[in-house]
Formats: C-alpha cells, structure tokens, sequence
C-alpha cells in the first residue's frame, strides 16, 4: 500500500475510533444522567415504564396528562392511581408504553383516554415518537415495532448512544434547574380560557376552521388501538376507554372519527364513557385552560364524574 493511501487508511480509523469513544464516553454520560431525573415528561415515561405499580393507571395524550387526577380516584375508589399520560402523544406511543409496563406488572385497571384527533394521519405523530428513542436499548422489541412504521433505518441509527440521547439534553437540563411538582403524572393548569367574543352567528370566533376540513384516517392509529384494548384482555385487566369533553360541542366533521372509533371498542367488547357534549362542561369556560383542555377545576370534576362510572360498569372492583 502507497504511503498516501496508508495515510488516509490511518486517518480514517483514527476518526472511527474518535465517533466510537466519543459515542462511548459522551452517549454513555447522556444516558446516566437521563435515566437519574427525577422530574418532567421522561421521568413520568420512565417511571410508568419501570416503575409504576398502581392499581390503576391513567393513559393517553395532553387530554389523560391534564384531565385526571389521581388523588381523586384515590380518594374516590380507595386505591392508589397513576397518570401515565403523554402530552404531544398518540396510540402508537401509548401501545408501546403499556406493552413494556405490562411485561413487568399488571394493574388491576387501565383508562385509556381515546383522544379523536389522534386518529388521523398526520406526519407529526410520526415524528413525536423519537421520544422512545432513549428507552429503546432496554426495550428493543416493542418500541421497535412501532418505529419502524415511519422508517426501518431508525434501528440502525439508535445502536448509537448519542443519537438515542441528544435531543433530550435541553429537557434534562430544564428540569434539573426548575423541577416539576409531582402530582402522580398529573399535569395540572391552573388558568381559565377567557370568554372570547362572539361572531353574528352566535359561534364562538375563535373556532378553529381545520375542524371543519374533512380528513383521512390514519389505519396505523385504529391498529394500535385494537391492540392496546386485546393486551389489556390478554391480561384479564378491566380497561374503560374514554372521550374527553372540549368547551364548545364537537363538530360535525368529527362524527365519523366517534362513530368508527365507538363501533370498535363495541366490538371488542370493551367499554367506552364519552363525556362529548356533556352539559356539564358545555360553554364552562371556568372549567377550560383552552377549548380543548381542562384546567385543574375541570379535570376534578372530570374525574369525580368517572369515577362513578367506573363504580358503576365495575361494581365491586375497588374498595368503596
């Protein structure tokens, strides 16, 4: 071999072996100190993941994380509950999340929070899931799955410790400087939407006009579903799946995602509770952080309001 090649044949395993160290060292570090945090939504993940032994855990999108409180539940039913709700997530997430769980422990019961705008596609849910990348070392089979619905090549890519982590180190460092207060997973808002101004047609102004768009589902999101309901059964665990309330009644572009997504949990013989149009919430702008999501006044009367159904479609399953 000619020197300059020999040099560049050199050069070349000295830059692998510097991505390899570097890989080594700095990914390593990463994933000590991510998995060492004790505050923010990769806690919670984790905590729900390796940790959580509740007797009922709470699952869904931003609607679970801030509608539910646990100490509610608890105080209701008289036994320990857990948020494990993720906000920007959808089913694929939340399938992933219960089958790593399940693997560890079953809990006597699961709410899923069926949020409608989750079904369908959207690239966006797509690429919210990085945020299993840091957990798929130590689960490879399940999250796996679920990535590979956007691109087989992301397996490869997190072999490597820096790829799995360098998106989290603003979020890690966020949290160490200013801490979450623990609420059980429960992400409580403390604000009410104001009463905006009302158009000549008596609709609220700021209606978002994208409801009123038709759109395509998503069948990815409607699998997942099934398969978030059939692991709950195959683990003889009571499941109750749940729509939320928003403060004006849903559109009518919207009927088709609720009648298909109703039509497959009675299918699956699995029970659904919609608070949709409850009157309740209807126009409660006291009960709204925004339209779509309660603050923390809403979300206890939420789930007061569940609770008695859960009393009522499983008599006997709690202790009061």
């Amino acid at each position: 071999m000619s020197t300059p090649l020999k040099r560049i044949a050199v050069r070349t395993l000295e830059v692998v072996l510097c991505l390899f160290l570097a890989d080594l060292v700095i990914g390593g570090f990463l994933g000590h100190v991510f998995f060492r945090q004790t505050s923010g939504k990769f806690y919670r993940v984790t905590y729900t993941m390796d940790k959580a032994n509740e007797d009922l855990i709470i699952y869904g999108s931003s609607h679970a994380a801030a509608h539910y409180v646990p100490d509610v539940f608890e105080k209701e039913l008289g036994s320990t509950c857990y948020n494990g709700g993720v906000a920007g997530q959808q089913i694929l997430f939340h399938t992933a999340l219960q089958t790593i769980a399940l693997a560890r422990r079953r809990p006597k019961m699961m709410v899923l929070d069926v949020d409608i705008y989750g079904y369908y596609l959207d690239k966006y849910q797509y690429d919210r899931l990085a945020d299993l990348h840091p957990y798929y070392a130590r689960h490879p089979e399940a999250i796996g799955k679920v990535l590979d619905l956007k691109s087989r090549l992301t397996k490869y890519l997190l072999r490597s410790k820096l790829y799995r982590f360098n998106s989290t180190i603003v979020h890690v460092v966020r949290y160490w400087l200013a801490p979450q207060k623990d609420r059980q997973g429960y992400q409580a808002t403390f604000v009410e939407v104001p009463r905006p101004a009302h158009t000549a047609t008596g609709m609220p102004a700021d209606r978002p006009a994208a409801e009123r768009r038709p759109r395509t589902f998503d069948p990815n999101m409607f699998a997942a579903l099934e398969q978030f309901i059939r692991n709950a059964q195959t683990s003889q665990i009571d499941l109750l799946l749940t729509f939320s309330p928003a403060l004006h009644r849903s559109a009518a572009s919207h009927r088709e995602a609720i009648e298909k997504l109703s039509a497959l949990a009675g299918r699956l013989h699995v029970r659904l509770v919609s608070f949709i149009d409850d009157p309740d919430f209807l126009e409660q702008y006291e009960l709204f952080a925004d339209p779509e999501h309660l603050n923390d006044r809403g979300a206890r009367l939420l789930s007061k309001k569940l609770t008695v159904k859960i009393r009522e479609e499983f008599p006997g399953r709690f202790g009061k």
